[in-house]
């Protein structure tokens, strides 16, 4: 039997991460079936189709309210913490297909993406080992990762989170491997979990994070000795841009929402900007703001006059 290859990460900045460090700002829109099952942590395995109902989605409405925004990526859930997937997926009924609004999200999405000129990224969340134990999880898991990968042009990047709850005999290097083989110039990002970058859990990985975290105070440092070699990763700072009036959350502030609910609201500019400010000067390259639709299936004017007054800071 042939070997696997291995794919890794970088050793030098390359056309594609100078290309992504050049994006600096984007979105990480939180649309999912959280915006019609609100739970404390944001993490939800129901999955019934019934339930998700956007009474006025309109997927273009977002690109162009971003664009005006100055956003330059936009990385969308397509699946989060239940089965329930944003495409037409062969692998599980719990899909948008079989929604009251039968519209193929991730299609919709990448279409509007390059419309407007923002780069189109995924964000996948793995289960089946200690979370959402399925017997079938890897070949559902490797199925969806395939349908993504190949029905929808080039992807700028995968956001892929939760490696803990990888099924038995799933790697972090046989994932990274698998998308890399379909799509050698997409970037794969691994969330490092919450903490500022110091730490790699998951390896290989094209980009650290630090989810809703920013760099230490000595500052990232980009060429990380890893395994015996020296390679080039970026930082990606998370924010969100949307809060509660509880003790909930976990960012800086108290109240954080990766999703948009009926009672968040935009966090104000004096809440987000310093921290924003902090990140790139501690050396992130990019800032990705948790934002999303609301559970009509349209960005809120308030979400959007915040974020144009964030791009208009970072600019200077």
């Amino acid at each position: 039997m042939e070997k696997e290859r291995h794919f890794y990460p970088a050793k030098e900045q390359t056309a594609a991460l100078a290309e992504y460090e050049a994006l600096k700002f984007g979105v990480f829109v939180h649309f999912n079936m959280q915006q019609f099952v609100y739970t404390e942590d944001e993490f939800t395995q129901e999955k019934d189709p019934a339930l998700w109902n956007p009474t006025n989605l309109d997927v273009e409405q977002w690109f162009a309210q971003w664009s005006k925004a100055g956003v330059k990526y936009a990385i969308l859930t397509v699946k989060h913490t239940s089965d329930f997937c944003l495409w037409n997926t062969r692998t599980t009924e719990a899909n948008v297909m079989n929604s009251p609004v039968p519209v193929d999200i991730a299609a919709e999405f990448v279409t509007y993406a390059r419309k407007y000129d923002i780069k189109p990224c995924f964000y996948y969340c793995i289960w089946g080992g200690s979370y959402n134990q399925k017997e079938n999880a890897r070949e559902m898991m490797m199925a969806q990762l395939d349908e993504l990968l190949t029905g929808y042009g080039k992807i700028c990047l995968m956001w892929m989170d939760m490696a803990n709850w990888r099924p038995e005999g799933v790697t972090v290097q046989g994932l990274y491997n698998f998308i890399k083989k379909r799509q050698p110039d997409t970037l794969v990002h691994f969330n490092q979990h919450i903490q500022d970058g110091t730490t790699i859990h998951y390896f290989p990985t094209d980009i650290v994070n630090g989810e809703e975290r920013i760099p230490p105070g000595t500052g990232h440092v980009k060429l990380r000795k890893l395994e015996g070699q020296t390679y080039y990763l970026p930082f990606e700072y998370e924010i969100c841009l949307q809060k509660v009036d509880e003790d909930v959350g976990k960012g800086y502030t108290k109240g954080t929402r990766w999703f948009t609910y009926d009672k968040s609201h935009p966090a104000p500019i004096n809440d987000l900007y310093p921290y924003i400010e902090q990140a790139y000067r501690r050396g992130a390259s990019n800032v990705v703001v948790s934002t999303a639709p609301d559970h009509t299936g349209r960005v809120r004017d308030e979400d959007i006059e915040v974020l144009s007054k964030l791009r208009r800071l970072i600019d200077g």
